[in-house]
């Protein structure tokens, strides 16, 4: 099971990372976009070309492309959630209705300057699978735990789309802490039923769609005291699917 495992994840990490650096532009009428970067766009105004700055995080739709001008649209503003709707030099909820463009040429310069760079955040492990250990000549199956870690996350974020705010970050390298179900089935010699506040590190993947934060990481827990010392799973690797959420702010850039 560890090597089926190991083996989906380097997987994983070997498709993200080709196609972080294969993702091309490619506009589609049917979808929507999203500024991921703050974006010098032009409009028309009588006989006169004026510019207004698009503050990243804004989605807009692609219209057309004419004369090497890429013609776009922003999706409805929320005023109560506009702070630059006063501000005529930014693109906000009093002038999103009309159409923008940009050279087609800057858009693209503006895209291969997407780099890597060094983001932290919170990852949650909700549940995990410990692989069957061989204990005193003995094989004790696989356990499927919901031993729940909570930890503080730094890797390197890699865009894996050109239109659109997906990343991989890759690694991540976790520290935190986990809550620990420590009982009769998962002891030896067996001891009664606790809950045991252990420390916990873990290296993995981590796809960010939009926000929406999901990977697959392997890592290790460290019970203390007695409770760690008769546990068969302290010390030992296990794998799992872990979630970035947001306590406080989005994962950042550091």
């Amino acid at each position: 099971m560890k090597t089926s495992i190991f083996a989906i994840f380097i997987t994983i990490l070997t498709f993200g990372l080709a196609y972080s650096q294969n993702a091309e532009q490619e506009w589609s009428l049917r979808k929507s976009y999203t500024t991921q970067v703050d974006l010098v766009v032009k409009f028309i105004e009588g006989a006169n070309v004026k510019q207004r700055t698009a503050k990243a995080g804004l989605k807009y739709r692609y219209i057309e492309t004419i004369n090497n001008s890429v013609y776009i649209k922003f999706l409805d503003i929320k005023s109560s959630n506009d702070p630059f709707r006063d501000d005529d030099n930014f693109v906000n909820s009093t002038n999103d209705e009309i159409k923008y463009f940009i050279d087609q040429d800057d858009l693209t310069k503006i895209h291969k300057k997407k780099n890597a760079s060094l983001v932290s955040g919170t990852l949650l492990a909700p549940i995990k699978i410990r692989p069957e250990e061989e204990i005193n000549g003995e094989t004790v199956p696989w356990e499927l735990s919901t031993d729940l870690t909570l930890g503080q996350y730094i890797g390197f974020r890699l865009p894996i789309s050109k239109t659109n705010a997906y990343y991989l970050t890759v690694p991540t390298v976790t520290l935190g802490t986990s809550l620990l179900s420590i009982n009769s089935s998962n002891t030896n010699p067996e001891t009664e039923t606790s809950t045991t506040l252990g420390l916990t590190w873990s290296l993995g993947v981590l796809i960010d769609l939009n926000g929406f934060n999901i990977g697959m990481m392997l890592g290790r827990d460290y019970a203390p005291g007695s409770a760690g010392k008769d546990w068969i799973y302290n010390e030992k690797t296990w794998f799992s699917l872990g979630f970035g959420i947001n306590l406080t702010s989005k994962n950042r850039d550091l």
